[in-house]
């Protein structure tokens, strides 16, 4: 059943290069709703708890929690995303849409005990995301060199 995490995995990982409470509105906005459909992808997904590994469904839930952050680690990350907020919110915006058709094919495809209930999904996303405009390369460097 591990295709199933792919895609809350791929959001996990945007979220340690972004932070909730971004300088500019827009791409705080975007990642806040990304934050959550992530969240609502890990409570579907943990419904299974037991067929991805974990011995109860709280803790599935807390493999997925957001990441703390420090104040100086969102002060970096608002000054990356700064760089290009259009750029950067272009990316996080297509990831959104994607996340999203993920987490309702996700509500009506899956069945825990058949690991390959999800495949439409997993299917549909992977061959989308590559269609997503990338974080611009210079965020991105100063979002990697963020402590």
């Amino acid at each position: 059943m591990g295709s199933v995490l792919a895609p809350v995995v791929s959001v996990a990982a945007l979220a340690a290069l972004a932070v909730v409470s971004c300088g500019d509105g827009g791409v705080a906005q975007s990642f806040r709703t990304l934050e959550k459909e992530s969240n609502r992808q890990a409570a579907i997904v943990c419904d299974c708890f037991e067929e991805n590994g974990f011995e109860s469904r709280a803790d599935c839930r807390f493999s997925y929690a957001p990441l703390e952050r420090s104040a100086e680690q969102e002060r970096c990350i608002d000054d990356a995303l700064g760089l290009d907020p259009t750029g950067a919110g272009m990316a996080i915006e297509c990831e959104l849409r994607l996340q999203r058709e993920y987490t309702m094919c996700l509500r009506v495809n899956l069945v825990c005990p058949d690991p390959s209930s999800t495949q439409e999904c997993d299917s549909a996303y992977f061959s989308a995301i590559g269609d997503c405009p990338s974080i611009p390369s210079d965020v991105a460097g100063a979002l990697s060199a963020c402590p």
